[in-house]
């Protein structure tokens, strides 16, 4: 399961530290870890409002100009589940970040014995929560539940993505959905890309969804398709 994680800390030695330390972890645990690390919550900011995603934020409390608590309040008002653990030299400073929800707080130094378990909690909690994606449309960028799309659909320039709710478009290719809609889907055509959760019966030149829509399946996709279809529901 693919991690993006990330390190806020103006001081360089630590910010390196803790990436060593979260890449060792994943290492450790078998994740695939993407690390981004910012020098200031400023920079981190310019980097959330460009709509990046983050699974989990490690966060220095003590920074200039804007503070680490000031910062995990500004990522509240955008996002209330985001993981974020605070990192501080100094426990007077733990009782300011209460009202954020923080995950956890760890004084420095910090070690493999008290990240490893803060991460695997963060790991678990990610584990039980809908996957999100965000897919820019025509109307802004659109954060969308994984498990609700049906499938997607290439046309010229852009892809339909279909959920029982309705339809909406984004601007990118069918290869670039099926890597952005990743685990839990499988190209059954060059054109098509199904959410094997809404699978109802595969044959050997459609599948058909629960809807009673059907896809075409291209010949040469038919035993990667089906197998993947039954290691969907056998795993």
């Amino acid at each position: 399961m693919p991690f993006h994680i990330a390190v806020c800390d103006d001081e360089t030695a630590q910010s390196d530290y803790l990436s060593e330390l979260v890449s060792r972890w994943a290492a450790s645990r078998g994740y695939s870890v993407r690390l981004s690390a910012f020098p200031s919550a400023e920079a981190f900011l310019f980097c959330y409002s460009a709509e990046e995603k983050f699974d989990l934020v490690l966060l220095d409390i003590e920074m200039e100009k804007m503070s680490g608590v000031e910062l995990a309040r500004r990522l509240r008002e955008e996002d209330e589940t985001l993981p974020i653990v605070f990192v501080t030299g100094y426990p007077d400073f733990m009782s300011e970040g209460y009202d954020v929800a923080a995950l956890h707080y760890l004084m420095k130094p910090v070690t493999e014995e008290r990240l490893f378990p803060v991460l695997d909690r963060a790991a678990k909690k990610l584990a039980a929560q809908p996957r999100q994606l965000l897919l820019e449309t025509e109307d802004g960028v659109r954060r969308v539940p994984a498990g609700e799309i049906l499938y997607a659909e290439a046309f010229a320039h852009t892809t339909r993505f279909v959920t029982a709710a309705g339809a909406f478009e984004a601007r990118m290719g069918i290869s670039e959905a099926e890597s952005l809609l990743g685990e839990g889907f499988v190209r059954c055509h060059r054109s098509y890309v199904a959410g094997l959760s809404h699978i109802r019966s595969i044959s050997r030149t459609a599948v058909t969804l629960d809807s009673g829509e059907a896809l075409p399946l291209s010949r040469r996709l038919y035993q990667a398709v089906n197998q993947a279809f039954i290691r969907f529901y056998t795993r």
